[in-house]
């Protein structure tokens, strides 16, 4: 019942905010009646909407992700709290946007966006919970699950600290990785079409990070074999960089494992551990390849509703490795890397209002990562490679766009303290295809980091 009362303040500000903000094209323009609202009711009334990138792949993953909190943080568990945000996104699409039919887009993205950001976040909140009481972990509980500080406040609930914290005050039984970096790198940015000349320049990069596993003895000694399914592993990335024109890069990568299986073999120092997941994300990355030319920044955002996840972690006394394999389904939203190529192109055709009042289209794909980590005493090597592939949807002409990142870094841990010192290299490849016209750069970046891992 609270919960349901906490959504109802949610489609209060939601549908006020709707009211004063809502434009729509006169064709579009539906009102609000008997039969708009049976067309809905029956399911006659789907459509693909007309609304920008961040609105449709930003604005709505939030709206699902207060959806889920409000379930998520009243004790409801991850698939009822799943439901929760499907039946607060039928209903806000039914009577909420008064003036839209159904959106299709909207009934995927968000309550699937909606668990893919906010579980990660109550993750993090409860585990700051869990930790030891601290003005530090008090205050990021409250920030990463404000309305579950809320609720426990209004239960007089007592927080179920640990009683073995770890020199941070974090559940030492619980395996937590939290990386803080910062620095510079170089950057050079190959020839293009119709400019020749290779690009070089200086950027500022940071980075923030988290992985929590709420599974037994995963880096420690221990024998289990289990399937879960509370959302135990989960995951947030955020990579920002800025040079002298402003921001050019900016990835934001959530993701849960929200059910699998666990195997655990490990005598003190030396073992192994196998963890098969089925897991869902959501990433939102901007771009920019083309510095030296006057070409829009590529953005593009997706739902991943559905990937494999399988992880393999050996520990071999100072020695470890894990190897990370990872392959789903996605559907989201992206500029055409060929776009501006396009429209200046004899052949171009008129596309669809999105395209022309939004530029950008959805379109449907898939993703692949894997990952190498090796650990020897204070120094940590890594390696990643992801490639992603996306075709467009609802359009008259063949939009095929792909991209492709090698990642390599070097890190050396200073003395016993969390400090980190880093050489990463990064390299990156789009390219993007509109009917005959065909466009592609790479980019090549080096540089330093420093950090912390907590």
């Amino acid at each position: 019942m609270r919960a349901l009362l906490e959504l109802t303040g949610v489609y209060a500000v939601g549908f006020t905010f709707y009211l004063a903000t809502n434009r729509l094209l006169p064709e579009y323009d539906v009102h609000y009646s008997w039969p708009v609202l049976r067309e809905k009711l029956l399911g006659a009334g789907f459509e693909l909407d007309i609304n920008g990138l961040n609105t449709n792949f930003v604005g709505h993953p939030l709206g699902g992700s207060m959806y889920y909190t409000m379930a998520r943080s009243n004790g409801l568990n991850v698939a009822e709290s799943t439901a929760f945000a499907f039946g607060g996104s039928l209903l806000w699409e039914l009577f909420g946007e008064v003036r839209e039919y159904i959106s299709s887009n909207d009934m995927i993205v968000t309550p699937l966006a909606g668990l893919a950001l906010a579980e990660p976040m109550f993750q993090l909140g409860a585990f700051f919970d869990r930790s030891s009481p601290r003005l530090h972990n008090r205050v990021l509980g409250v920030i990463f699950a404000p309305v579950k500080t809320l609720n426990d406040w209004l239960d007089g609930r007592k927080l179920a600290r640990t009683l073995t914290p770890d020199a941070g005050g974090f559940p030492a039984d619980e395996y937590h990785r939290f990386d803080l970096r910062a620095g510079t790198a170089a950057v050079v940015q190959g020839p293009a079409t119709g400019f020749p000349q290779v690009h070089r320049t200086f950027e500022a990069r940071i980075s923030l990070a988290s992985q929590l596993i709420r599974l037994p003895d995963y880096d420690r000694a221990g024998r289990h074999s289990l399937f879960f399914a509370d959302a135990n592993v989960s995951s947030v990335e955020i990579d920002a960089a800025i040079n002298g024109t402003g921001l050019v890069d900016l990835e934001i990568h959530s993701w849960v494992a929200i059910a699998g299986y666990y195997l655990r073999r490990a005598q003190q120092a030396r073992g192994q551990g196998t963890l098969v997941s089925v897991a869902m994300g959501y990433q939102y990355v901007l771009h920019d390849y083309d510095r030296d030319r006057p070409w829009p920044r590529d953005r593009f955002a997706s739902i991943q509703p559905l990937a494999l996840v399988i992880e393999h972690r050996r520990n071999r006394d100072q020695l470890t490795w894990t190897t990370h394999v990872e392959g789903g389904l996605d559907f989201g939203g992206l500029r055409p890397y060929a776009l501006p190529a396009y429209e200046r192109s004899s052949d171009a055709v008129m596309l669809t209002t999105l395209v022309a009042n939004n530029a950008y289209c959805f379109v449907r794909g898939g993703h692949l990562l894997a990952s190498l980590l090796l650990t020897v005493a204070q120094f940590e090597l890594a390696g990643r490679v992801r490639y992603e592939r996306y075709t467009g949807l609802d359009l008259p002409i063949d939009v095929d766009d792909s991209r492709l990142m090698l990642e390599g870094r070097m890190t050396l841990t200073l003395a016993d303290s969390p400090a980190r010192l880093g050489l990463v290299v990064q390299r990156r490849h789009r390219s993007g295809v509109m009917a005959a016209v065909q466009v592609q750069r790479s980019e090549l970046s080096v540089g330093l980091e420093l950090g912390a891992r907590y």
